[in-house]
């Protein structure tokens, strides 16, 4: 009786040890899925939907640069706007939506978004000419040439820091005719003119500085032959 009870009991000893086996498995088992998902799976998930977020984003940009190639510009605004929402910081939404204001005549959004778009790319100049442009239309003259500035000490060799300098002798020369210095800005010009002889824009300032100074054959003379290039411009 005894030696059946003492086996009995080494028994039950080894199925209590079993379970506890079968026990610590199972917890493992859990603890690595519980590992995989948390340090795996979720990080990967995530990087998928941002991926995912991202290509959507894309698609959009694009369908707001041909709606505003063709013109739509309503649809174009929606679009820009969409992503915003989306994502504040996209760069090219905020430039886009500035242009489009600007066409709107809606110049202070305009400003808004153009300057957002250069403080989150500080370094692409592309946007800085946009934005020195804009002061130019509005008249801030001392802002414009600040950023046509940076232009050419950020990328020197670029096509925008050329375009940059062609703008600061037309805005210097504009000063010029202001403030009836007429010969300077004729010299200023003229000479921009050799480098840009066939600029619409450099061509109706020589004009302009031309009728200013009274001489007004040779005026019309250069804005005979801004016609011929461009015979619906209504500046010339």
């Amino acid at each position: 009786m005894q030696l059946i009870l003492s086996k009995y009991q080494h028994n039950l000893v080894h199925a209590r040890m079993r379970e506890q086996v079968v026990m610590i498995d199972t917890v493992s088992v859990i603890l690595a899925l519980v590992f995989v998902f948390f340090f795996w799976y979720a990080p990967v998930s995530v990087a998928q939907e941002e991926m995912s977020n991202e290509s959507e984003l894309g698609q959009l940009v694009n369908q707001g640069r041909v709606a505003l190639a063709a013109g739509k510009i309503d649809e174009a605004l929606t679009l820009f706007q969409e992503i915003l929402n989306r994502d504040p910081n996209n760069v090219e939404a905020n430039y886009r939506l500035g242009s489009i204001f600007w066409r709107q005549k809606k110049l202070q959004l305009a400003l808004q978004h153009f300057l957002k778009s250069v403080e989150l790319d500080p370094d692409k100049v592309s946007l800085r000419l946009s934005l020195g442009g804009f002061y130019e239309q509005v008249r801030q003259l001392d802002a414009a040439l600040k950023e046509y500035q940076i232009i050419i000490e950020k990328a020197p060799d670029s096509n925008e820091a050329r375009i940059a300098k062609k703008r600061i002798t037309l805005v210097m020369a504009k000063n010029f005719a202001r403030k009836g210095d007429f010969d300077k800005a004729i010299q200023m010009l003229e000479s921009l003119r050799e480098e840009y002889p066939e600029d619409p824009r450099v061509l109706q300032h020589l004009g302009f500085a031309y009728m200013l100074a009274n001489r007004l054959k040779d005026a019309a003379v250069i804005y005979e032959g801004v016609l011929k290039k461009e015979p619906k411009n209504d500046l010339a």
